[in-house]
């Protein structure tokens, strides 16, 4: 486990942790053993932390959020996009709420016409040169 979780684990169920010297002073209640232990198990890297030198994260890094890419209205037929762009600039919305909005219209526009079956077409299931039906 990260250190740093650790502490804020161990501060929330009310212990008090401090780094004295080469020493690790845990004061709390007797009910926290198992987090104790755990405290007494990481005590190296709790010093280091404590005391103030980097100490390397366990967790896994952070997923990366890609940056914000505005709805490609130019790809729309000319009548739609400007439709797209005219109703979003009326509400101060983004465009993609607005298109979102059209395909969910139009969806609903032609399923009242046609009507689809479901069919599956599952694949025959066998060993390469096997007579098994």
């Amino acid at each position: 486990m990260d250190v740093v979780a650790l502490l804020s684990e161990s501060r929330n169920a009310g212990l008090v942790v401090e780094a004295n010297g080469d020493s690790l002073y845990v004061e709390g209640p007797t009910e926290q053993r198992e987090l104790v232990k755990r405290l007494q198990e990481s005590k190296g890297e709790i010093l280091r932390h404590l005391n103030g030198e980097p100490v390397e994260s366990t967790e896994p890094p952070a997923a990366t959020v890609e940056p914000y890419k505005p709805f490609p209205v130019n790809v729309l037929p000319t009548a739609i996009g400007n439709y797209v762009r005219t109703a979003a600039d009326a509400i101060g919305c983004d465009y993609s709420f607005c298109a979102d909005c059209l395909s969910v219209s139009a969806e609903k526009f032609w399923a009242r016409f046609f009507k689809e079956i479901g069919l599956a077409w599952p694949p025959k299931l066998a060993n390469e040169g096997s007579d098994e039906l």
